[in-house]
């Protein structure tokens, strides 16, 4: 037996309003959000993004993998969370002033030394005559000091390769 009531009537009436308004919601988002039928590398040289590439791994999520339902992820298609920024290793005190701080931060290209850094030509008393040597180089040199690029080199390879990575 089914009840004819008109449109206009108990909770027919709110249930055909709750459905206009869902309805309503969802074109005016189909409107704000165009259609992506191709994603295309950024540098535009016909490289597709492929969903079933997407590396498996924490944080990533593809529909297209082959085999997965998980009810959680109905509506999603592919996901992928930002991960947070593993904190910068700290330079051996041994190597800091060798080492201009916006190249270590400059994951395109593993940091070098400076080859000499300047050091301060001076006294702490007044020189007697005969007292001070003939000649103080302005600059110490890398190569005097192969301590720094040994403590340099463990830095690199133990620390600064895996946060850069």
């Amino acid at each position: 037996m089914t009840l004819n009531m008109p449109p206009d009537e108990g909770l027919n009436n709110e249930a055909d309003k709750a459905i206009r308004l869902v309805d309503y919601l969802h074109e005016i988002t189909k409107l704000k959000s165009g259609i992506v039928r191709q994603i295309k590398h950024e540098d535009d040289k016909g490289h597709v993004l492929w969903i079933s590439k997407v590396p498996k791994l924490d944080g990533c999520f593809a529909r297209a993998w082959d085999g997965e339902e998980d009810d959680d992820f109905e509506d999603i298609w592919l996901e992928i969370k930002s991960r947070e920024e593993p904190e910068f290793p700290i330079v051996p005190a041994l190597c800091q002033e060798w080492v201009e701080d916006e190249k270590l931060r400059d994951t395109s290209q593993v940091p070098e030394l400076l080859a000499e850094i300047p050091r301060p030509i001076g006294f702490p008393d007044p020189p007697e005559a005969g007292d001070h040597p003939e000649f103080v180089p302005p600059s110490e040199l890398l190569e005097d000091n192969p301590e720094i690029k040994r403590e340099f080199d463990i830095y690199i390879e133990e620390h600064w390769t895996a946060w850069s990575g």
